[in-house]
């Protein structure tokens, strides 16, 4: 996956939570840095999406295929995005239940 192409998706205050509720990554640079590290390593990560787009808001239920400490697993998740007028992500958070990649 190309973390530049990713990346200019996102407005530059941008605010991602990947889990939700885990601590805010603040700003296009440090969202680039979640991707690059993320990313690294796993060229077999395959997402399949349905995005639902109302008034600038999204909810988009995923499939993300990929290969996690050793193993092949598939993450069902809901990310839930806000986008600026220029359809820029301005804010993300994906809700997944984190415990499912550590049984």
């Amino acid at each position: 996956m190309d973390v530049e192409a990713i990346c200019a998706l996102y407005t530059e205050d941008a605010i991602l939570e990947d889990p939700a509720g885990s601590p805010q990554i603040r700003g296009k640079s440090n969202i680039r840095a979640f991707y690059t590290q993320y990313l690294t390593g796993r060229p077999g990560i395959r997402i399949s999406a349905d995005p639902i787009i109302i008034d600038g808001f999204s909810a988009t239920p995923m499939h993300v295929d990929v290969e996690y400490n050793g193993k092949a697993l598939m993450v069902e998740l809901i990310s839930v995005m806000a986008f600026d007028g220029d359809n820029r992500i301005r804010a993300m958070s994906a809700y997944f239940n984190q415990e499912a990649l550590d049984d």
